[in-house]
């Protein structure tokens, strides 16, 4: 056996193994942390955003048992929700999702306006791929959206 291949630099036991086992340390501790902050209730950093969850756990009138969240996630591919304040101060929840309109593949938006003191949320937008929808079409999506689900 070759003694200079023993000794060569490429084989040597590294000196930062002490700064691993460390950084290691440090990420275990820090995912424990996490872990029994979140089941124990005291702070809930994986909730979702009120204002979406409101929206979620909503449902309307005409279809008192079926939340916005079941029927929309059913219906539309890829959903996606996001909450964000108006340039009039006016809290939105945004969704977008992919449906068929016409024929064609397109992606929904549907933005409510949300008053979480009053407990009311209404839609103010729908547009498919960015173009503005009529009152009709609104009306028309939604109860489609959930009469597929019921």
């Amino acid at each position: 056996m070759d003694t200079q291949i023993l000794d060569s630099p490429l084989l040597r036991k590294s000196n930062n193994s002490g700064l691993g086992i460390f950084i290691g340390g440090i990420l275990i501790s820090i995912l424990i942390v996490c872990l029994a902050l979140y089941y124990s209730g005291d702070y809930d950093m994986f909730s979702e955003e009120p204002h979406i969850t409101a929206i979620k756990n909503g449902a309307p009138e005409a279809y008192p048992d079926i939340t916005y969240g079941d029927a929309f996630e059913s219906f539309f591919s890829n959903p996606d929700w996001t909450y964000f304040e108006s340039d009039k101060g006016r809290d939105i929840v945004e969704f977008t999702g992919g449906c068929i309109y016409a024929n064609t593949e397109v992606t929904a938006t549907i933005q409510f306006e949300v008053d979480m003191d009053t407990g009311r949320a209404e839609i103010v937008y729908l547009g498919f791929n960015d173009v503005p929808q009529s009152l009709l079409i609104e009306y028309a999506l939604i109860s489609k959206v959930f009469e597929e689900y019921n």
